[in-house]
């Protein structure tokens, strides 16, 4: 009985923390900072490993916990940090993008419920290859 409550336990550990693919995509690390309980507006920051020997582009992102996810690039001018939307971002053949804090990211707009630390949010993100990941992204502190 010990032995099987192990076995259960040990593989839903490896499941939590298994990367999300599908084909040549890989999705890493995708977490999404806490915000206060107002908040209508959050960031997702990943890491998309592409593992084919062409380039792909990240071209869309969806969840039924927002009413909106879009991409966005954070750019300093003038002192000043702005937003801009990006259509689509573009990921080398056999390389990584890493979306992060400052840089790259997913915008999650219109939050439907109340996210803290330790929930999960589902995210679909849709390719140029036609290939669509299923994500979950950890709220953390």
């Amino acid at each position: 009985m010990k032995n099987t409550i192990r076995i259960t336990l040990f593989s839903l550990l490896v499941l939590a923390f298994a990367p999300s693919q599908a084909g040549d995509i890989a999705i890493q690390d995708a977490w999404i900072p806490e915000a206060p309980p107002t908040a209508k507006v959050l960031a997702c920051y990943l890491t998309i490993e592409n593992h084919s020997k062409a380039s792909v582009m990240l071209e869309s992102a969806a969840s039924d916990d927002f009413g909106a996810v879009e991409i966005h690039a954070s750019e300093m001018h003038d002192g000043m940090m702005h937003m801009r939307k990006e259509h689509h971002l573009h990921i080398d053949a056999n390389s990584s993008l890493k979306l992060e804090p400052g840089g790259y990211h997913l915008m999650l707009m219109d939050k439907k419920r109340p996210l803290k630390a330790g929930d999960h949010v589902d995210i679909e993100l849709h390719f140029s290859n036609d290939e669509s990941i299923h994500v979950k992204a950890e709220v953390r502190k």
